[in-house]
């Protein structure tokens, strides 16, 4: 077993502060690792001339050093630590590295894990990890079922608080998960939302400003979301291949990596848009929830309703009215999943409203295959 020790220390090329992991070996110390985020793990000693590994090593406490001492005899580190100081940790360490590829979370994500652990505390009322079992996170799973709250906002919950137990049994705090293999809910969409059909998206795309023109038809044809059309800057149109291009920095879904096609009407009217723009300015001059709030007024300049067969339309509404309109025009379901951007096809389906006629299209398709005499003649006839 090899035993190694992390300590701070400069990146010559990136000039950001992390931690190299140095083992006790000269020829295990080449294998030494570079982190961005500054944390610790103590699993042996070790000798280095770091001076500032050194300094680190002499402000090493009992706590840590017993913790040292259990992990070389391959024990579990003794649970000493309240919940509380575990629940600090596991958010410094997200918002610093908690990420996909040991990205900082998002303020959104860091807002919800910590709202999230806060009621967990308040629910389970925990004093250390081992306090936390199964049966007492599914009671309270089931009560918030029970009182209409959605599914994927228990799931975000879970999330928050399985995160925490993974953390602390990487850091051999803990022997295993308790919460591991816990099963999501499946999604509920508490309030569905309903598209908007082409003559009103013909509406919206012609009969407003331009600048709001171009959010809608950024939004719908290229589904970009809100936070990502505050994103979006003059260079990140690629002109030669005709995209739009958002990096995983910048704010998109799922911190993924975002290339959307744009539509060939609108090209030239976005290079005259962008003409005299420096490539770092922001494409589009919005602030949260303005493209919203824009959006009801010219509804409601244009009469266009806020509902369509019940069900509420919002700015969302925009990107329903994608995944709709491509499955009524014939488009594989595949390629639209592609398109918006969505793990599962699952999702995708939540997106697209039946269609009432095209039901009873699919209905008399079927009979025809059985009874084809019956249908030889127009339904009109």
């Amino acid at each position: 077993m090899k035993f190694w020790i992390t300590a701070p220390r400069k990146d010559s090329k990136s000039g950001k502060y992390g931690y190299r992991t140095v083992f006790d070996s000269p020829a295990e110390e080449k294998r030494a690792l570079f982190e961005l985020y500054p944390k610790w793990k103590l699993c042996g000693t070790g000798k280095t001339s770091s001076a500032v590994t050194q300094k680190w090593l002499a402000s090493v406490t009992a706590e840590v050093e017993q913790r040292a001492h259990d992990y070389r005899q391959g024990q579990t580190v003794s649970d000493i630590r309240p919940w509380a100081v575990h629940v600090q940790e596991y958010i410094a360490h997200g918002k610093a590295c908690g990420g996909l590829d040991d990205t900082p979370w998002t303020p959104g994500t860091a807002k919800h894990r910590i709202h999230s652990l806060k009621l967990w505390t308040k629910e389970l009322n925990p004093s250390f990890l081992t306090d936390v079992r199964r049966d007492l996170v599914s009671k309270s799973i089931d009560d918030w079922k029970t009182s209409g709250i959605a599914s994927s906002t228990i799931n975000n919950r879970l999330d928050a608080l399985t995160g925490l137990f993974w953390r602390a049994k990487d850091l051999r705090f803990i022997d295993r998960n308790p919460l591991e293999g816990f099963g999501r809910l499946k999604k509920r969409v508490k309030n569905p939302r309903g598209h908007f059909t082409p003559d009103e998206l013909r509406l919206l795309f012609n009969e407003t400003p331009f600048e709001d023109s171009l959010v809608y038809q950024l939004a719908y044809f290229c589904r970009y979301r809100e936070n990502e059309l505050m994103n979006l800057k003059v260079g990140s149109i690629k002109w030669a291949e005709g995209v739009i291009v958002l990096g995983q920095d910048e704010g998109t879904k799922n911190k993924k990596r975002a290339v959307q096609p744009i539509p060939d009407h609108l090209v030239p009217k976005l290079w005259d848009w962008c003409q005299n723009c420096e490539p770092g300015e922001k494409l589009l001059l919005l602030s949260r929830n303005h493209p919203e709030r824009r959006l009801y007024g010219h509804m409601e300049r244009l009469g266009i309703p806020r509902a369509l067969d019940g069900l509420n339309r919002c700015f969302h509404s925009l990107g329903h009215a994608t995944a709709t309109n491509m499955s009524r025009a014939g488009v594989g379901l595949d390629v639209i999943r592609h398109h918006m951007r969505h793990a599962s096809v699952q999702d995708t389906l939540g997106y697209i409203t039946p269609e009432a006629e095209g039901a009873r299209n699919a209905v008399n398709l079927l009979a025809k295959q059985i009874f084809p005499q019956d249908y030889a003649k127009s339904r009109t006839e």
